[in-house]
């Protein structure tokens, strides 16, 4: 978990969303479903990606060459203060 939307302003990035919980997301009430699920299939997920992108560095430069942020540092922190 974290602030991946906030760094995705300035450069691009993949977010996961995962299975295998139950109850509110980061609630109180936030349990373990399916243990395969969230940790097995979820690292399997995370390791065919890395290896994907490891595998083609050419369209990692190409998204990382024609990604264009959606503000400026400075924008952005005026955003926040709002």
């Amino acid at each position: 978990a974290g602030d991946i939307g906030d760094l995705g302003v300035f450069v691009p990035t993949i977010q996961f969303g995962y299975g295998g919980v139950g109850g509110v997301i980061h609630g109180k009430n936030m349990y373990i479903e399916d243990e395969q699920r969230l940790y097995i299939e979820s690292a399997k997920v995370t390791a065919m990606t890395v290896i994907d992108l490891m595998s083609h560095p050419d369209k990692v430069k190409r998204v990382v060459e024609s990604f264009k942020p959606a503000m400026t540092k400075e924008e952005y922190f005026k955003y926040l203060n709002q």
